[in-house]
């Protein structure tokens, strides 16, 4: 079948229950899409919290789900509690544009069976979405095309069409710029023992949030009279927290693939035994310092062999290591004739991403140290704990 990014299917459990979509790869990878559950196992993704009551759409970036390339070898779908569930239209695709393509058959009867709400919506006139939902809250949609490739400066039209299987169907639709922490279910009319709309929230780290309430209320079997109530900002402040990035840290020496291509490190200088090697040992402890004189520190990075990534990261050395810190670095990926300049935050327990936006096959990598905080270049040590090439998704 050659290569293929895009993933296309629908599926029906007409009887409810767990259902779940796995596609195995030759490596030993997986992923497994889930519905029908209030939240997802830690390695699944979950495609809606309702089990598919009608023809359900989904459509997926493999290459975002597998975290890069891969090659695809067997396929399972499963129930947990239902009475059965049907698979149908299942589709590959190079580009998501390749979906215009689809003509008749079951995939457009998917779309205008009677009996479960179906949705469409455009942006600027381009279709975003198209599928069948059938949600019990606020839920993410998973759009054909990144947003930022749709919104323009000034006026934007968003437009929507729903067929409504019943009275109390409804819509809320809107383009957010923040994540949304929780939600909750419930009516008034029912008596309840406890707190009726209760929610737990997750914060990612300590710091200040400005934390927004949004309450859709509709009288029983009335949709069309719903109202949307919002509330004025929230300011909370966490002074502790389980940060996941920096949990997230503990198994990047594992994911950098520059220590699997054995790489030649070479430095403009070196403060003592800091060398250049020990920023890609796998070990925050050992940095490379370049040597307080050295007025342009500069670390070169050639592979044995060529590895893919989508994402470099930098981080500090230890604070007793070194008292100046990289602000600006001028990265250079296969001596390419542009640049990038990188901006560092004055902070040694963050590390630096880079997104490339899409995998790179890296010979090569040139870090030329421009200005520092905290010292000045030819009077301070300033280097990396470690440099790292990553491909995919961390939690991968």
């Amino acid at each position: 079948m050659g290569e293929q990014r895009y993933l296309r299917f629908a599926w029906y459990a007409p009887g409810g229950g767990r259902v779940e979509l796995a596609l195995e790869c030759a490596d030993g990878r997986r992923v497994r899409y889930v519905a029908g559950v209030q939240a997802a196992p830690a390695d699944a993704i979950l495609i809606d919290r309702a089990s598919p009551a009608g023809w359900i759409v989904v459509e997926r970036d493999l290459w975002t789900d597998l975290g890069g390339d891969a090659e695809v070898v067997g396929l399972s779908l499963e129930l947990e509690g239902g009475e059965g569930v049907l698979l149908d239209s299942l589709w590959l695709a190079r580009s998501s544009a390749d979906w215009g393509q689809l003509r008749g058959g079951r995939w457009l009867a998917v779309e205008s069976l009677p009996g479960a709400s179906s949705l469409r919506v455009w942006l600027n006139g381009e279709l975003l979405y198209a599928g069948r939902r059938v949600t019990r809250g606020p839920e993410v949609l998973s759009t054909r095309k990144p947003l930022a490739e749709l919104l323009s400066p000034g006026r934007n039209v968003l437009a929507a069409e729903l067929y409504r299987a019943g009275p109390e169907d409804c819509l809320d639709l809107s383009v957010r710029d923040h994540s949304l922490l929780g939600s909750s279910l419930g009516t008034v009319l029912a008596p309840h023992g406890a707190e009726r709309f209760a929610a737990r929230l997750e914060l990612p780290r300590p710091g200040v949030y400005e934390l927004l309430g949004r309450a859709i209320v509709a009288p029983p079997g009335d949709a069309f009279a719903s109202r949307v109530l919002l509330s004025r900002p929230l300011r909370v402040r966490v002074r502790a927290a389980a940060d996941a990035e920096l949990l997230g840290y503990a198994g990047d020496a594992g994911r950098n693939r520059l220590r699997a291509s054995v790489p030649e490190v070479v430095a403009s200088s070196e403060r003592g035994g800091a060398s250049g090697a020990a920023a890609v040992d796998g070990l925050l402890a050992r940095p490379w310092l370049c040597a307080a004189r050295d007025e342009q520190p500069v670390l070169r990075i050639q592979l044995q062999r060529p590895v893919r990534a989508d994402r470099l990261l930098l981080c500090h050395p230890p604070e007793r290591m070194a008292g100046a810190l990289a602000r600006v670095v001028r990265v250079r990926l296969n001596g390419d004739a542009e640049a990038r300049l990188l901006d560092m935050q004055a902070n040694r327990q963050r590390k630096l991403v880079w997104e490339f936006g899409e995998a790179r096959r890296v010979r090569s990598l040139e870090l030329e140290i421009l200005e520092v905080v905290g010292g000045g270049l030819g009077r301070s040590s300033v280097g990396f704990a470690e440099v790292e090439l990553q491909l995919g998704s961390r939690d991968g």
